[in-house]
Parts: structure tokens; C-alpha cells; sequence
């Protein structure tokens, strides 16, 4: 059991990352969660510094060009990438048009690499990205209604709106352009932050029961079936609680690190250089079925992740989302050269 001195609530603060890395680095083989991507950029040197690798809780593709993090999954831009592709056939199959776009975004490393993702694939399949509007988050002091973006799906409709937001952002933005437009109501998709299972007791429920809301990840929901997340169930219900799908977040996050330490120990070196050393070293690190096994050796355009998977909205998951397009790799994806972050 990790010892309570060695946990420590950062606050989603840069500096206060930083000053508790400095009090615990001493005492720490790797972090296991370094939450934020401005967060863990501000203590990339201190990391550096030290050797020290941590698992970032966040999906930037930039990640992918920096030596001391052991990212997990697919990053942002490349899940918005598989997301469009996925719905240039899926939309007009279910009988929707699929014409234009609107992006609903925080402005942050998470809305900004998102959006650009969904502008490459846009381009690619020959859509048009009819606006982009940054939406402020409830908890930085946002309008709990949004208001404003709400106006501007009515105002301005578009076929699919992308929103790369937080829950309750989505709940108050599919709810009231729901209740505003009714059949008219556009397709959501959602980038996999912006979905949890409290939003099936909230009072946009009934707009998510339309059909309307499809959900892109880096991982299959609560429901997938893998071994890992049999285990990752199992080890919930046994703490004793509810199913979120945050918990898989947590979950695999953690199999890069564990893959690190075990190469370190069998090659006797269990120093952070050693740590680091064999992380690098990783070809074929298993996430036991959870999402695909993956490389952290060599060139970051060859080894980044490119797959992901797609939900909808079902009354019968666990968690509200079932997976609907298990793990696949778009064109746009597959062909896009990865050299630098896409955004920021």
C-alpha cells in the first residue's frame, strides 16, 4: 500500500506539481500519475533532472516527443482523426446527413489537439469544419447552462458537433440543444473526457436516450471484454465502488510503469537511470487485451498509438456507453506524418 506521504493532491496547479514532486522525489521510483498536461510539462525539468518517469493522466500528442513520460493510449489528435473517419460512413448508414462540422472545445492542450484532429480528417474526407468555438469550463467559472454554445448550434447548425469538453459541459450542451431544437438536434460526438456515467441521472438523460451522442476513446468502456478490465472490474467492486469509466483511465495508465520496473529489476538496476533506461527499452508492452500491446523503443511517428475505439449511448452499459467500432486505425490516422504535437 502506496503510504499517504506519498500522495499528493496537486490541485490542477503547475507550481504546486512541481513543489510536490520536489518533497517526494527522494523517496519515489517513477510517478504513477502526474495529472494534467501544462501540470506535468511545468515539471519536465525537475523529471529530467532526476531521471524519473512518470505516466501522465492526459492524451496530448506531444507526449510522444518527451523522454521521461510513459504515455498511455491513443493521443487526442489521433482519436478525433478515427472519430471523423468512423462517422464519414456510420452517420449517412444510420440515415443522417454528414456534411458539416461544429467543435466545441476548452481552450487547452486537450480542446486544441482534439479539434486539430478533427480538422485533419475533415480535410481528408472532403467535410467542412463550419465553426469552432472555445467553450469555458464549468469549473473555471463557466455558465453551468452554456448558454452561448447551445445559441450557436441553434443559430448556426451544423450535421455533427464535436464536443471536447468535461460532463458537465455535455450534459448542459446536448440537454438544452435537445430541448431547443427537438428532432432537428444534431449528432454529438464526444471526445472521451467529456462523457461519465453521473450524466445518465442528470437532466439531460432524456436527450442522451434520442440516439444523438457517440463517444471516441483511446480504450473500450467498462463493459469491454478483456482480461484486463475483468481484473480492473473485479478490483472496483472490491474496494467497494461504482462503476466510472475514469477507473480504466487509472487502470491502464499503470502498465507502462509496471513493464518498466519489472525490465529494471531483471536487469539489476533499479535506479531512476536504470528505470528510465529500461522503460525506453520496451517493445511489446501488454495491456492485457485492454487496448493493443505497443512499443515505447524508437522513432515517436512509428510508435505512438493510432487506434481507437467508438461508442454510443445505451440504457444497457454499465456506464451509459457501449462500444459500437472496437479498436481500428482510420486513413486518416494511418496516414498522417507524426513528427511534432499536433497542437500546442
Amino acid at each position: 500500500m502506496l503510504p499517504e506521504s506519498l500522495k499528493k493532491d496537486t490541485a490542477y496547479q503547475p507550481d504546486k506539481l512541481v513543489a510536490d514532486y520536489n518533497s517526494i522525489a527522494g523517496d519515489v521510483a517513477a510517478i504513477a500519475q502526474s495529472l494534467g498536461t501544462p501540470q506535468t510539462v511545468a515539471a519536465l525539468p525537475d523529471y529530467e533532472r532526476d531521471s524519473t518517469i512518470a505516466a501522465p493522466m492526459s492524451w496530448w500528442s506531444g507526449w510522444a516527443f518527451v523522454d521521461n513520460v510513459i504515455e498511455f493510449g491513443t493521443g487526442y489528435c489521433f482519436e478525433a482523426m478515427n472519430a471523423i473517419d468512423w462517422a464519414t460512413a456510420a452517420i449517412p448508414a444510420a440515415g443522417r446527413t454528414f456534411e458539416t462540422i461544429g467543435i466545441l472545445e476548452f481552450p487547452s492542450d486537450y480542446g486544441f489537439d482534439y479539434a486539430e484532429g478533427v480538422k485533419i480528417a475533415a480535410a481528408n474526407n472532403g467535410l467542412t469544419v463550419s465553426w469552432e468555438e472555445t467553450v469555458i469550463p464549468v469549473s473555471a467559472g463557466g455558465d453551468p447552462a452554456q448558454t452561448e454554445a447551445v445559441a450557436k448550434i441553434v443559430a448556426d447548425p451544423a450535421d455533427v458537433i464535436i464536443l471536447v469538453t468535461g460532463p458537465s459541459e455535455t450534459a448542459a450542451i446536448v440537454g438544452g440543444a435537445a430541448q431547443q431544437l427537438g428532432a432537428d438536434v444534431p449528432i454529438f460526438i464526444g471526445a472521451a473526457p467529456s462523457w461519465n456515467s453521473a450524466l445518465l441521472a442528470s437532466s439531460a438523460a432524456p436527450a442522451f436516450e434520442l440516439g444523438i451522442y457517440y463517444q471516441s476513446s483511446f480504450v473500450g468502456g467498462w463493459d469491454y471484454d478483456s482480461v484486463g478490465h475483468e481484473k480492473m472490474r473485479t478490483a472496483v467492486t472490491a474496494a467497494g465502488f461504482p462503476a466510472n469509466d475514469f477507473f480504466i483511465s487509472g487502470w491502464t495508465s499503470q502498465y507502462g510503469i509496471k513493464a518498466a520496473l519489472e525490465a529494471a529489476y531483471a536487469a539489476g538496476d533499479l535506479s531512476h537511470e536504470g528505470i528510465q533506461a529500461a522503460a525506453f527499452a520496451l517493445t511489446d508492452v501488454d495491456y492485457e487485451g485492454m487496448m493493443p500491446s505497443r512499443s515505447f523503443a524508437g522513432d515517436a511517428n512509428d510508435v505512438f498509438p493510432r487506434e481507437g475505439v467508438v461508442g454510443g449511448y445505451s440504457a444497457d452499459a454499465t456506464t451509459g456507453i457501449a462500444t459500437i467500432q472496437d479498436y481500428f486505425v482510420g486513413p486518416s490516422a494511418e496516414a498522417h506524418v507524426f513528427t511534432e504535437a499536433c497542437a500546442g
